[in-house]
């Protein structure tokens, strides 16, 4: 007997590999999302280093801004780590789908059929066969009205 795929190690792969892109893809948006917060704030890290090198009010926000960017980019790194294990995860071995035709004949349920006997088809055959059926026979006649 031959090996037969397993439909709960099918529903399984199937929910592994939803799980993998799933993460992966929510990784990715908010890699994005992360990626832009941090071109942001070292953006607002630079337009203040020189009011920050001058001891200018202003200035006071170079030092927030780069460590909320130093945060953001800490951040992408993490969730591109993510992103690689999500891939990682995703390739797992193929379970194949249960069908009829994978399945061996043993193991397929099939319901018998068998031509009916050649008397028993002849008697269904038969008005179209021979004479018409008199009317005195039918459950209606024609003739009354």
């Amino acid at each position: 007997m031959s090996q037969v795929p397993d439909r709960k190690k099918r529903r399984q792969y199937l929910g592994r590999k939803a799980e993998a892109y799933t993460s992966g893809i929510l990784c990715g948006l908010f890699l994005l999302a992360m990626c832009s917060i941090a071109l942001l704030c070292l953006c607002v890290a630079a337009y203040t280093l020189l009011p920050f090198l001058q001891g200018k009010p202003e200035g006071a926000a170079f030092i927030g801004s780069l460590v909320s960017g130093a945060a953001a980019g800490f951040s992408a790194w993490q969730l591109w780590k993510g992103i690689k294990g999500a891939k990682e995860r995703a390739n797992t071995a193929y379970v194949s789908p249960v069908t009829a035709d994978t399945l061996p004949a043993d193991e397929i349920l099939v319901r018998g059929s068998e031509t009916p006997p050649v008397v028993q088809s002849r008697e269904l055959l038969r008005s179209a066969n021979e004479q018409p059926t008199p009317t005195e026979e039918l459950l209606r006649s024609t003739d009354q009205k």
